[in-house]
């Protein structure tokens, strides 16, 4: 029985497995921000308010689901580097500035958590407290191609040196117009101990008045992230996501505000590519289905 507590969840109820088929989920959030332009694994704590800055993509997080398999998992940071990746990915490029991460990974039918080997977690990992959150998804086990545990899911981080894309960087003067140039809509959220969420219509459409607030609470919020994922997202993966950034808008100093909103997919595929070659005899079509979301700060 599904939990009446979360009712965004029936947005999110997936088919039943086809395993024939390997279906990969992946999240992240782009800041437009001064700070730099770095795929990582959380919110950092150095997001200033620039609208010339650089463009800042946050947690790709890839997780895997469907048919056990064995293949070549490959993220390609496509106007960047890849600055760091997790769990090290196979033969660890010696480039400084090396393009792609690759990982030789076999899919296993997941066992419980206490069950399966700890995971080798490098120390000073900045993003290692958002782990259980990650971890906290019904997906596949992940092994190495020399049988050891890897974790449940993959991730990666991209830098994108200044000036690769003026559209982003550029051409606009506040963030209503940078979020209203790739969605209609978003969330306007107010920092502080307990943020506050409202829906936001970035670009007027007929009967909506273009400073129109929905306050929303959390499953609201939920179900909003859930319908800018097409519901192609599972509730699990779609809570590990506001469950990393949530902390970061109650930290924040109280009173500011930014504006969460979805990025088309073409703009995604600008960002980075993802991409899985399963050599298992039976497997067939690879699914992949990515929500990145673009947070700008206001004032």
């Amino acid at each position: 029985m599904l939990p009446i507590l979360f009712p965004f969840l029936a947005d999110t109820v997936m088919p039943p497995e086809d395993f024939t088929m390997i279906r990969v989920h992946e999240w992240g959030v782009v800041t437009f921000s001064s700070s730099g332009t770095t795929a990582t694994g959380a919110p950092e704590d150095t997001y200033g308010f620039d609208p010339f800055g650089m463009v800042l993509v946050d947690a790709p997080v890839v997780w895997f689901h469907g048919a056990p398999f064995t293949g070549t998992f490959t993220a390609r940071a496509e106007m960047g580097f890849i600055s760091a990746a997790y769990p090290e990915p196979r033969g660890k490029p010696q480039d400084a500035a090396p393009i792609a991460a690759v990982w030789r990974i076999e899919g296993r039918m997941p066992r419980p958590f206490e069950k399966v080997p700890s995971p080798v977690v490098p120390e000073n990992t900045p993003f290692a407290w958002a782990m259980e959150h990650w971890r906290d998804v019904p997906c596949l086990d992940l092994y190495g191609d020399d049988g050891g545990y890897l974790d449940r899911f993959l991730y990666y981080e991209t830098a994108i040196p200044d000036g690769f894309h003026a559209r982003m960087n550029t051409v606009v003067e506040n963030g209503i117009q940078l979020a209203g140039f790739f969605s209609p809509e978003g969330l306007i959220l107010e920092t502080g101990p307990e943020p506050a969420v409202n829906e936001f219509r970035i670009v007027p459409l007929p009967g909506r008045e273009e400073n129109a607030r929905l306050p929303l609470e959390r499953d609201g919020v939920l179900a909003k992230l859930c319908g800018w994922a097409g519901g192609n997202l599972k509730s699990q993966e779609i809570e590990a996501l506001w469950n990393t950034w949530e902390p970061f808008f109650m930290e924040r100093p109280r009173g500011e505000r930014w504006l969460l909103f979805p990025l088309p997919p073409a703009t995604v595929g600008q960002i980075s590519t993802i991409s899985l070659i399963p050599e298992s005899p039976g497997v067939g079509d690879v699914e992949y289905h990515r929500l990145f979301l673009g947070l700008v700060r206001l004032e």
